[in-house]
């Protein structure tokens, strides 16, 4: 089965790359990872040029996504255009071409305050990213696809850029102070673990047994603030050794309270979701996200040596920072 991963140079796509890469795991379908430059998922046309060409293609991963929540919020059309308007081009398509659909979501869409919510629990959108997320879900609900899926999940992070996990690490390198909030609390999710859990699905054909079409929370297990998350990420910060030494952190971490930050779009206070639905439908364990974040901490070490021995050997010199 050829597999297409819309936004395929993210960090989820960068992560499941990575896991297809284990010499004990048996790939039996072919992966195609897709930037936003081969394939524009908000242009209807970029999506059927390229399924005229690709007809063998029968499952679609989107991992396309607009997730610059405070810019949403004035930015309005940008983010209904990918979040909404983008999966409406891609239901359309699978639609017409009979492909499977995997969707990922985010817990915003639920109501502010649940300590517990599961897939029938109420949604209410909290901001501009979070409806433009519930819009992109509904083209899916609503839509006659045979077999679709929406991953909801939560605080993904990982090794690669532009997350929690690293502008933390990125920080501390910089700042002697650090304020991170108490009162938003959720679950961490270990990008790693969430593209593991989809080739796990596929590749043992799950799809077509226990996992029916419909919506699953797949965030990290377990919970915490955002102030415990980046505490912990300080602290196992102190043990990464790059090139043999380990870097340097001088950082004092504040807690804080959501409104000291003046940020424009409203965060969730608690949303803790169940997993119960899709660990009943797929056998795999989980680990509680403090040892996800241990195996984070050990692949962003391996990562950052790896492009520093590269530097080294190209240029003959590296940069510790």
């Amino acid at each position: 089965m050829k597999i297409l991963i819309t936004g395929g140079h993210g960090q989820l796509g960068h992560c499941m790359y990575d896991a297809l890469q284990n010499p004990l795991l048996l790939v039996n379908n072919e992966y195609v990872f897709l930037s936003h430059e081969d394939l524009d998922i908000t242009d209807k046309g970029s999506i059927d040029r390229y399924l005229f060409y690709h007809p063998d293609v029968e499952c679609i991963l989107n991992f396309a996504a607009y997730t610059n929540v405070d810019y949403a919020e004035d930015n309005i059309y940008d983010a209904f255009k990918v979040n909404s308007l983008g999966v409406k081009n891609l239901v359309d398509a699978c639609e017409e071409h009979d492909i499977m659909l995997f969707h990922i979501s985010t817990d915003y869409v639920y109501k502010d305050g649940l300590l517990s919510c599961n897939e029938e629990t109420e949604c209410d959108p909290i901001n501009i990213y979070a409806q433009s997320k519930r819009d992109g879900e509904l083209h899916i609900i609503n839509s006659n696809l045979n077999h679709w899926y929406i991953f909801r999940t939560s605080w993904l992070y990982s090794e690669y850029p532009d997350n929690f996990f690293t502008k933390i690490l990125d920080n501390c390198k910089y700042y002697k102070d650090l304020r991170v909030v108490t009162d938003e609390i959720g679950s961490p999710t270990y990008a790693r673990r969430l593209a593991e859990l989809i080739i796990c699905i596929i590749e043992n054909g799950y799809y077509a047994t226990t996992l029916k079409s419909g919506i699953y929370n797949t965030s990290g297990n377990g919970m915490c603030s955002r102030y415990d998350f980046a505490a912990n990420i300080i602290s196992g910060g102190y043990n990464i050794n790059i090139l043999g030494e380990k870097i340097k952190i001088k950082t004092t971490i504040y807690p804080i309270k959501q409104e000291e930050l003046n940020l424009k779009a409203k965060r969730p206070h608690c949303i803790i979701m169940d997993n119960k639905k899709i660990y009943s439908c797929v056998p795999i364990s989980v680990d509680h996200w403090i040892y996800d974040l241990q195996d984070c901490i050990t692949n962003y070490e391996k990562l950052v040596n790896h492009k520093k021995l590269e530097e080294k050997m190209l240029f003959g010199k590296f940069n510790r920072s």
